[in-house]
């Protein structure tokens, strides 16, 4: 995890509720590639799924930074089931775009200003 945070400069976070740990994220607040917030991962706790914990952190990643206008994710095009899912999180489609190694990866969007 600490090879993230040095090669990105971003942020593990555990979510808790009653000292329970019910997700794990890590985001990005300034990425090298465009100064914008990135969202890298979110995990949720199975006992936890479906019950809106994913929505309420995103969230409040969201709401962290009110000078920017969007939180970022990358998905691979290949990964139907992770597209869904940012989709119910209010992510849309921004565009396409392939690394260094010629995968192409959708490039969703949130709007910060999303009411909860």
């Amino acid at each position: 995890m600490d090879e993230a945070v040095r090669e990105f400069g971003g942020e593990w976070l555990v979510w808790e509720i009653d000292d329970t740990c019910v997700a794990v994220t890590f985001h990005v607040d300034e990425a090298e590639s465009n100064h914008k917030p990135w969202l890298g991962i979110i995990i949720v706790a199975p006992l936890f799924r479906g019950r809106g914990v994913a929505r309420a952190v995103v969230d409040e990643l969201c709401f962290r930074k009110k000078e920017q206008l969007v939180l970022f994710a990358a998905v691979p095009i290949s990964a139907y089931e992770w597209l869904d899912f940012l989709g119910h999180l209010q992510f849309e489609q921004y565009g396409v775009q392939k690394d260094l190694k010629e995968r192409e990866f959708l490039i969703l969007t949130r709007s910060l200003t999303t009411n909860k």
